[in-house]
């Protein structure tokens, strides 16, 4: 399962102690969600319409656009 969210807990070089990474190493991850945002490149320069929700569609090229994602974890 994804344990990604886990390196932004560890310790720092040099730090030995970190609660937060301590408290949730050996949680398990119960759910996971991947939220993709899709926009123009240029979208607000170019004065188009704000990001799309996933039931919208584009009236761009595809090489034009660019992909975010969120992702929510749930321990």
């Amino acid at each position: 399962m994804f344990v990604g969210y886990l390196a932004l807990f560890a310790p720092e070089v040099g730090h030995t102690n970190c609660t937060l990474y301590e408290q949730h190493k050996n949680d398990t991850v119960v759910k996971f969600r991947a939220v993709p945002e899709i926009t123009h490149r240029k979208w607000k320069e170019l004065n188009l319409m704000s990001p799309l929700r996933p039931d919208e569609t584009p009236d761009f090229k595809f090489q034009e656009l660019q992909m975010k994602l969120y992702y929510t974890i749930y321990i």
